[in-house]
């Protein structure tokens, strides 16, 4: 038992969710300590005005009453019959109704403990010595602009708190008008009131003390028992969130663990496929390569004849003893000029593989020249034509060489198709456009296309039409890889009517010269 004691203690010891819910309960106590009394007294002062008003009009009423079932009656039937404020121990006089309401509010006030006082700012002429107080002031002016005629207010007489309700008293009855604008100890002038004027206030004073103590009576009661069902469900809820809370950071702590050793194998995992996609790359190169030496064989074949043939001429001239200098002369400059162009030629070629991982700003117009200049002889040698529709001029920022390489690559696999398939008169074409915000690179050629069974295989490392000797099965997988991983973007191919056409999609504003 004490070990599970002190098991649970050194969990909520160790727990760092403790702390948020001491301070929200404290928070809620704090909250329940002030808006208990504030919603209780509220509801205390909604309930004895609704109590004042009624009271009021029960007041009204019994001065209705007075007046018909009374005064009335004794007017018509016991005329000698006077009614006065002053009634009190005086025969053959009764009081009235104003009087009347005064003395049963007095009666009211002394037996009920809720005060009533009726007050005017056009007293009669025995009450015009009264001083209204300040709060009688405001109920007066409140009431006279007010539609209802109702005027509340919290206040506190003898540093004790009370709600005073003032109620306007309308005329409501002809016999108290006449009554009124006839009566000797007026102080206002004959025809002064009519039916529904506001004669004056009545004001009903209600204790709130007693309501108050109450109140604070039953919200102490309340956080005590709210202190205790807190204070358990505190404690228990604060075991289970902090038990919980240790097995999420345990379960967190094994899910590092696993993510580190996750993201060791994945980076294990990158380096492989970074290595082999290295390796490939290299294969590539190399068959590309082997086709680059055919070329440059095509390529030089032309200048090694010719400068052999000058040289054969100028020695037999020189067995003959035939010597011209200018023939001679002509012939040295022919021998330099072949040298030249086959220099030239080398130097193309080792431009066009230079290793570079730099991104440069170029047109396709230029990539497509470079190109070229390395697949012309070959192209003549086979009778193939190559057009070139160039539309999108713009300059763009790539990596040249690698798409250079990618161009080529296309080139070669059209003149391989177009050989292969036996095509007379070859063709390839490339196209450069704009499409949106794109740059599209076409190559077509009219070598009858690829069959649709291994069209969706064509991109695949190691897969490859030719036989073994002529093919790695590499390029247009290294292809994809530059277009998709280094230029960032798209290459698809479709067949057409006359043949195949590779598409590759480019976003221009991909790169910038500080990538």
């Amino acid at each position: 038992m004490n070990k599970k004691i002190n098991s649970a203690l050194k969990i909520l010891r160790d727990s760092k969710i403790i702390t948020p819910i001491i301070l929200a309960s404290l928070a809620t106590y704090i909250t329940v300590f002030f808006y208990i009394p504030y919603i209780t007294e509220k509801n205390s002062i909604k309930m004895a005005t609704k109590h004042s008003i009624t009271a009021v009009e029960q007041m009204k009423l019994t001065r209705a009453y007075y007046v018909d079932a009374v005064v009335k009656d004794i007017k018509k039937y016991a005329p000698n019959m006077q009614f006065s404020y002053d009634h009190k121990g005086l025969n053959n006089s009764l009081p009235l109704p104003a009087t009347a309401l005064h003395d049963l509010s007095r009666i009211f006030s002394d037996n009920s403990g809720i005060k009533y006082n009726l007050y005017s700012e056009y007293p009669f002429a025995f009450r015009k010595m009264r001083e209204l107080s300040e709060f009688q002031k405001e109920a007066i002016e409140y009431t006279k602009n007010s539609d209802d005629g109702i005027y509340i207010k919290k206040d506190f007489i003898d540093d004790k708190p009370v709600l005073r309700v003032a109620v306007t008293d309308f005329m409501t009855d002809q016999a108290c008008v006449d009554c009124h604008n006839s009566h000797p100890q007026r102080t206002w002038t004959e025809d002064k009131w009519k039916l529904g004027d506001k004669r004056g206030v009545i004001e009903v004073i209600t204790s709130l003390e007693d309501v108050i103590e109450s109140n604070l009576e039953a919200r102490d009661n309340m956080l005590i028992f709210i202190s205790i069902i807190g204070f358990v469900l505190v404690i228990y809820l604060s075991y289970i969130l902090a038990k919980r809370e240790k097995e999420l950071l345990d379960a967190n702590d094994q899910l590092q663990d696993e993510f580190i050793n996750l993201k060791n194998e994945t980076s294990k995992a990158i380096t492989q496929a970074k290595e082999k996609e290295l390796h490939m790359l290299q294969q590539s190169k190399m068959a590309q390569m082997g086709e680059m030496l055919s070329m440059i064989a095509h390529q030089w074949r032309q200048p090694l004849a010719a400068i052999s043939s000058t040289a054969s001429t100028l020695e037999l001239k020189l067995i003959m003893d035939d010597y011209d200098q200018p023939v001679f002369t002509a012939g040295i400059k022919d021998i330099q000029a072949y040298s030249q162009h086959l220099s030239l030629t080398i130097n193309d070629f080792r431009n066009f593989f230079k290793d570079s991982k730099v991104v440069t700003k170029t047109t396709f117009e230029n990539i497509i020249d470079d190109t070229v200049q390395i697949v012309k002889t070959s192209l003549q040698d086979h009778d193939t034509i190559l057009v070139i529709h160039n539309d999108f001029k713009d300059e763009l920022c790539i990596y040249e060489n690698e798409f250079k390489q990618v161009i080529l690559n296309l080139i070669k696999n059209a003149e391989d198709a177009i050989i292969e398939n036996g095509i007379s008169h070859g063709l390839i074409e490339i196209k450069t456009y704009r499409h949106g915000t794109d740059a599209i690179f076409e190559v077509s050629d009219n070598a009858r296309g690829i069959d649709v069974e291994i069209l969706s295989k064509i991109f695949d490392p190691y897969f490859s039409t030719k036989d073994k000797k002529s093919g790695t099965g590499l390029g247009l997988y290294m292809s994809k890889t530059i277009i998709e991983n280094h230029c960032l973007g798209s290459i698809e191919c479709f067949n057409t009517q006359e043949g195949a056409r590779f598409k590759i999609t480019l976003d221009p504003n991909k790169f910038s010269l500080a990538d």
